[in-house]
């Protein structure tokens, strides 16, 4: 009996980390057909490695009370939105080892379209920085493998 328990949690373990080492890095919040860059607001989080400081990184995980992105499931590193004001949930996190430490902050933003916003946070204040309408201007702060999904 002991060793099919053993198993079964093995195996939901091993399919949680495949879920979440293949979760999307760009994801949509709306239902239905891609819509073009100028109809949308694209959230982003900076690779890691885009500043030489050691800030916190903002997660995007949730918008208006549902969930995209999670502890299990992953966090999208871009993610298309349709314009308004909305309420942004973010999982504000660091890991330099001399200050680790993670939190979920909520805040209102009111996003326009074919905007694109950087996603940032500090222990007690998260934010959605307007970076203006240009692709190229802000492709220096996305991974690589997104790059190309967020350029169409």
């Amino acid at each position: 009996m002991k060793t099919r328990t053993t198993k079964l949690a093995c195996t939901a373990l091993l399919v949680s980390a495949l879920a979440a080492c293949s979760a999307p890095g760009v994801r949509n919040t709306y239902e239905g057909p891609e819509r073009a860059a100028p109809e949308i607001a694209v959230l982003f989080t900076p690779r890691k490695d885009a500043y030489t400081d050691k800030r916190p990184r903002a997660f995007f995980s949730a918008i208006d009370g549902r969930h995209y992105g999670t502890s299990m499931n992953g966090f999208p590193e871009a993610t298309r939105v349709l314009p308004g004001e909305v309420l942004i949930k973010v999982k504000c996190a660091t890991d330099d080892p001399q200050r680790e430490w993670d939190v979920f902050l909520l805040f209102r933003a009111t996003l326009k379209a074919g905007h694109y916003y950087e996603l940032g946070c500090d222990r007690v204040i998260a934010s959605a920085i307007d970076r203006g309408t240009n692709y190229e201007s802000i492709r220096h702060l996305l991974p690589e493998a997104i790059q190309a999904k967020l350029a169409q």
